[in-house]
């Protein structure tokens, strides 16, 4: 957070109509809070000390502002002009989101097929996959969905004429819950 200045924690939400600031800060009645806007700056104000001010990414209507005092927040609704979704709450906050990927797509893309050329058991089983035919492939799916995950068979004829029981590892039992 660059330029908004908030003493206290902070979230922020929003509707389709409204945005919601919740700033944590016990104690305080709506006697004690004030709520400031011009046109740009959003200010909350308690014993008159600031404890929120941030310049707002998009503008609000400034007669539709309502403050709540709750035990433990502060509560600012703010009434949008328009009904977009907001990005971010400040203009700083939307001003240090990337606008464009800086990730290296080529170098991801190779890494991913280096682990695909690696020897565990998983990478095994999804190049049989890939590079097999449909029978073989509806027999894997069959034979592991209908099994639970126990029985793995690239057999359709053997596997496509009955129901694959579940077989657990030796010394293990299957229960159903």
């Amino acid at each position: 957070m660059t330029n908004i200045h908030c003493q206290t924690k902070y979230d922020w939400y929003q509707t389709e109509e409204f945005v919601f600031i919740a700033i944590r800060q016990k104690g305080l009645s709506s006697a004690d809070c004030s709520v400031a806007y011009d046109g740009y700056n959003l200010t909350v104000s308690a014993h008159d000390q600031v404890i929120f001010s941030a310049p707002l990414c998009h503008p609000i209507n400034k007669e539709s502002i309502t403050l709540t005092c709750t035990p433990s927040k502060i509560e600012v609704k703010l009434k949008k002009i328009t009904g977009e979704r907001w990005a971010s709450l400040s203009v700083e906050e939307e001003e240090k989101r990337p606008s464009v990927s800086t990730k290296n797509w080529n170098v991801i893309e190779k890494e991913a097929e280096n682990e695909e050329d690696s020897s565990d058991v998983q990478s095994l089983f999804h190049q049989i996959y890939k590079n097999a035919d449909e029978d073989t492939r509806r027999a894997m799916i069959k034979s592991y969905t209908e099994s639970c995950g126990t029985v793995l068979s690239t057999n359709w004829k053997e596997i496509g004429a009955k129901t694959t029981e579940v077989k657990p590892p030796d010394g293990l039992e299957f229960r159903k819950e």
